[in-house]
């Protein structure tokens, strides 16, 4: 999957922001005992690199 568009400007803490809300996702997964597969971890970095947002991620999963 190719995310990248244009480079947005995302700040040290955005980025900590996104990283956080990723944590608590998986975790939340593992709780249930699923594990992200790689490209779900390729969409996760996408997040976390602001080329996606979070009202995105529905559509993009779906796409997957």
């Amino acid at each position: 999957m190719n995310f990248a568009q244009e480079k947005p400007v995302i700040s040290p803490a955005e980025i900590e922001h996104r990283r956080k809300h990723v944590a608590v996702a998986i975790a939340d997964e593992r709780i249930d005992e699923m594990l992200p597969s790689p490209e779900v971890e390729e969409i996760c970095a996408a997040y976390i690199r602001r080329e996606i947002e979070a009202y995105d991620l529905v559509a993009v999963y779906k796409r997957r």
